[in-house]
């Protein structure tokens, strides 16, 4: 039987893998003029950020998923701390004030 700290580290690298393949998918997309973003404006602020501004938007909103798991009860303190550390060092982020849900 599985840990829920395994589990969690699971969903964590499954996280990150989804956002890779988003990342992907958005730039194949965007070089085959597909408009699948929600307005004009967002796909042209898209259109123009490098991988690096790309790759920090998903890390956010992974990161913003974390913190609703957190809060809701989903995962527990020690697990939130260890995906984030986990998904901040596979994305590239520096570790900064990246801890400040409060529970």
């Amino acid at each position: 039987m599985m840990h829920v700290t395994e589990v969690a580290i699971i969903v964590t690298e499954v996280a990150i893998f989804v956002a890779e393949v988003v990342i992907f998918v958005t730039e194949v997309a965007t070089r085959m003029g597909a408009d699948d973003m929600d307005t004009h404006e967002e796909q042209a602020m898209w259109n123009f950020m490098s991988y690096e501004e790309k790759n920090h938007q998903l890390y956010l909103r992974q990161k913003e998923l974390l913190d609703q798991f957190l809060k809701t009860g989903a995962i527990s303190k020690e697990q939130y701390e260890k995906s984030l550390h986990d998904l901040t060092e596979k994305m590239g982020e520096e570790q900064s004030n990246n801890n400040d849900m409060e529970t």
